[in-house]
């Protein structure tokens, strides 16, 4: 009877145990569904935060101030999921630059489940007042020598604008350093902050570019030069490779590239430059997108531009191919003449010069220089509204932002 009562209780326990198991195992499983569906709701949760975000931030036009840098907003129940959305600036400060680029990092947490994503902020606002004038300098803008410029749009200078007693300037002007010499036009105070992006607008024509390698360049000691080159968004002579939007990059590897005898219908995007870059001779360039920049560079750049046409002939290429008119106009010849003008936005981190006073640049569009415009060439500037109608990217101000294209990450949850 004893050994009878051990198998029994013997099988009980068995029983039990895997009865227990049994429940553990569902427990586990029941748990598992649950934390798969909470992880499934964090992530929608999370979804509908990046524009529960952006909505919230341009509710205000103080939202610099209103938020602080890596600080969570405060919490927002949304269908049972806890939200948030914190600011980060690269410099810690959200106040001190009302251009500054920031991130936004959105957070939905339920239970033991979490998920964050994080977003670059692009603005949205209005154009930066840079647009708005022919040609701005957050430095001096100097015409030296014999220079002769003139423009039919104001220019702007967060410093001085000075003529040589030799030289001349035709333009109504704004500054807040004051004037010297000869000046036709207005002198007038500069009302207000000068709004320029800084050399951080490079990075979103770069991220869409397609990167063109500097060796495919001549190269002759600390120079590269693209020349004789037909670029747009259907056309590259330099390496073959096209962007539908007509933007190319070029790493310069610090050299100093010099731009010539070439036609251009693409934004170009320049970096690690040397400090001798130019636009020499003949060369006709305007963009693909026709409010976007035709040149944004890391550095200085001189233009010297010629008033002897860009020959087909002299090139000895067909700068309008199928694909690529002129004037609406495509052939096969070699025997068309291209007017040697710049149309566009030219943006130079550092300085803009006109240092021939052999040179006759003529420019159809904004010339915005982070540092100063100077030089003794002669410049014949016209003015076109279209980039202060319908700003590019990289010249809005963050009145209102957007979630930038192709910057959403996920990260860790903090």
């Amino acid at each position: 009877s004893g050994a009878v009562y051990i198998a029994v209780l013997m099988s009980s326990l068995l029983v039990a145990s895997l009865a227990m198991a049994a429940l553990t195992m569902a427990h586990h499983h029941a748990r598992e569904l649950t934390s798969d569906a909470d992880f499934r709701r964090v992530q929608l949760a999370a979804d509908a935060g990046l524009e529960w975000a952006v909505s919230s931030i341009n509710s205000s036009a103080n939202w610099r101030t209103n938020h602080t840098h890596n600080v969570d907003s405060t919490v927002q129940v949304v269908n049972g999921v806890n939200l948030t959305y914190r600011l980060l600036d690269d410099d810690g400060d959200l106040a001190d630059n009302p251009l500054d680029p920031c991130d936004v990092l959105v957070t939905a947490s339920l239970r033991e489940s979490s998920f964050s994503w994080r977003a670059a902020l692009e603005a949205r606002g209005p154009g930066m007042n840079c647009l708005d004038y022919s040609a701005t300098a957050r430095n001096n803008i100097e015409i030296t020598a014999e220079g002769a410029w003139s423009t039919d749009g104001p220019i702007a200078s967060t410093g001085l604008v000075s003529v040589d007693w030799q030289a001349d300037v035709t333009a109504e002007c704004f500054a807040s350093g004051g004037y010297a010499g000869l000046i036709h036009g207005g002198m007038n105070g500069l009302i207000g902050t000068l709004e320029q992006p800084d050399a951080s607008v490079l990075e979103h024509y770069s991220n869409i570019a397609t990167p063109i390698d500097s060796t495919l360049l001549r190269l002759s000691g600390s120079y590269c030069y693209l020349e004789e080159q037909l670029l747009s968004n259907t056309h590259n002579t330099i390496s073959g490779e096209v962007n539908s939007s007509g933007v190319y990059s070029i790493d310069c590897l610090g050299r100093s590239i010099v731009v010539t005898d070439s036609r251009i219908a693409a934004t170009l995007v320049l970096t690690n430059v040397g400090a001798d870059c130019s636009i020499y001779g003949s060369v006709h360039w305007t963009a693909s997108i026709s409010n976007y920049p035709i040149l944004l560079i890391d550095g200085n750049i001189d233009l010297s531009l010629t008033a002897t046409p860009l020959l087909e002939s002299t090139v000895g290429l067909n700068l309008n191919p199928s694909g690529m008119p002129y004037r609406g106009q495509t052939d096969s010849t070699t025997t068309t003449a291209y007017p040697s003008e710049l149309r566009g936005l030219l943006y130079a981190a550092g300085r803009v010069s006109f240092d021939n006073n052999s040179s006759n640049n003529q420019f159809f569009g904004s010339i915005v220089s982070y540092g100063m415009i100077r030089g003794d060439g002669d410049l014949r500037l016209i003015y076109r509204d279209i980039f202060a109608q319908d700003p590019p990217p990289g010249f809005r101000t963050f009145e209102a932002v957007r979630i930038g294209r192709g910057s959403i990450r996920r990260v860790a949850t903090p």
